[in-house]
């Protein structure tokens, strides 16, 4: 039984309609120190428009923050990473703050902190702003996608020629 062989086109035709919807960009967060900073933080590319998750290192510690699912990469964004130093009712801790100045929404994230501190246990607070930028993604070029429906093709062309018993080219 012959297996119908047009089913191949008609799914890269579906994909090809479908794949503009699809979204997969990320983007490359960039801390920036307003004032004097202990460290400025780092973190990996993360995407958007689903809940992000950042993972921040700062002075050599990692955290891990989620950002509100409303929040965008082309909102304007603030940071602000405290060393608090115990006090009788409080213990020495680590607070990180991403602010969402479009939509008003805060990501926190704080931790007790027994570890030695920086600058002799003086409390330290460093902030500014966080940007994100586009990271490019290689997309299949016109020429690629054409050479491959090309050799589809050709490859009908051929079984059809098997199929009726003709002679093949050489």
């Amino acid at each position: 039984m012959r297996k119908p062989i047009w089913i191949i086109p008609a799914l890269l035709i579906f994909a090809g309609i479908d794949a503009p919807n699809v979204r997969a960009d990320s983007y490359t967060p960039t801390f920036t120190c307003t004032g004097t900073c202990l460290s400025v933080p780092t973190a990996p590319a993360v995407s958007f428009p689903s809940t992000t998750t950042i993972q921040e290192t700062w002075d050599t510690l990692v955290f891990t923050l989620t950002l509100a699912s409303p929040d965008a990469f082309s909102d304007t964004y603030t940071w602000e990473n405290i060393y608090s130093i115990s006090t009788a009712a409080v213990a020495s801790g680590i607070d990180i703050s991403i602010i969402d100045k479009t939509t008003g929404l805060t990501s926190n994230y704080s931790t007790t902190y027994s570890g030695s501190f920086p600058l002799g246990g003086t409390p330290i607070t460093d902030s500014g702003m966080l940007t994100f930028s586009a990271v490019s993604t290689p997309e299949p070029g016109t020429s690629s996608l054409t050479l491959i429906g090309t050799g589809l093709l050709g490859l009908m062309v051929m079984r059809k020629r098997i199929a009726r018993g003709l002679p093949q080219a050489s």
